[in-house]
């Protein structure tokens, strides 16, 4: 319902202020965000003015804005627009400048430090289950985040080793064999 009338609102942007056009922008962030529509998400917590910092604090602080949209955002864009959008963008640049941690993160994931940007991922996650808005999105998340730089990392070449791949990926042989599994299963990484 919230996205209704936002959406209406949004209809209105040539004759309302910046710090509501932010406010409508984080509240239809936080919508799509509930109803798991990650990259619809990610676009659109992009689009959130800096003024929301100082006058919808009590919804959404600018951190979170980093937050779930840095998330939401390298868990759903290919490489070029996570570059174009996320990470060469001033506006949400400053955002994350807020959050250094996510911000290394997409660094690192884009940069294809896998094993350190998915560590870092995982040491954040305890804190991230607490949060109101993303406490029942991060598993999917930091899935999505994990199967999408496996395919990333095998884009380039005819054939991988798992264990290459493992300590790439910091991770255990056995989990790198599984999710590789899973991912040939549902036609995201060719075994030809």
């Amino acid at each position: 319902q919230v996205s209704n009338y936002v959406s209406k609102a949004e209809h209105l942007s040539d004759v309302l202020e910046p710090d509501t056009l932010a406010k409508l922008a984080a509240a239809s962030s936080l919508g799509l965000l509930k109803a798991q529509q990650y990259k619809q998400a990610a676009r659109k917590f992009l689009t959130v003015g800096t003024a929301v910092s100082e006058t919808f604090s009590g919804v959404i602080a600018a951190e979170d804005v980093a937050l779930y949209g840095g998330l939401c955002a390298v868990a759903t864009f290919d490489r070029d627009e996570l570059k174009s959008s996320v990470l060469e963008s001033s506006v949400f640049r400053n955002f994350l400048d807020l959050k250094p941690k996510i911000r290394d993160v997409i660094q690192d994931l884009f940069s294809s430090k896998y094993g350190a940007g998915l560590t870092a991922l995982e040491a954040m996650k305890g804190e991230l289950k607490l949060d109101i808005h993303l406490k029942d999105h991060v598993d999917t998340l930091f899935g999505m985040i994990k199967d999408r730089c496996l395919v990333q990392y095998f884009s380039p070449y005819l054939s991988v080793s798992l264990a290459s791949m493992a300590t790439a990926f910091s991770s255990p042989i056995e989990d790198i064999e599984a999710s590789v599994a899973k991912l040939i299963m549902s036609g995201q990484i060719s075994a030809l």
